[in-house]
């Protein structure tokens, strides 16, 4: 009967050692990770690459540069 209970537990570790296995997620669950940015850009490089991919707007941009005092 306990045993019922792990199933599910199974399940999602079976699909998460499979993405594992694959190299990664899917890119629609890498939320965040959206603008492509590796960890080696900079905070001026992301906000230019998402200025250009018009996921902000110059005003944000300019705003959000003064923020980080870039």
């Amino acid at each position: 009967m306990m045993f019922f209970l792990w199933i599910p537990f199974l399940i999602v570790a079976l699909i998460f050692g499979s993405m594992a296995f694959r190299g990664g997620v899917p890119a629609a669950c890498m939320a965040g990770h959206a603008t492509g940015a590796t960890t080696s850009d900079s905070a001026s490089e992301i906000l230019r690459r998402r200025l250009a991919l018009g996921e902000i707007t110059p005003a944000q941009y300019q705003e959000m540069r003064r923020t980080l005092g870039i």
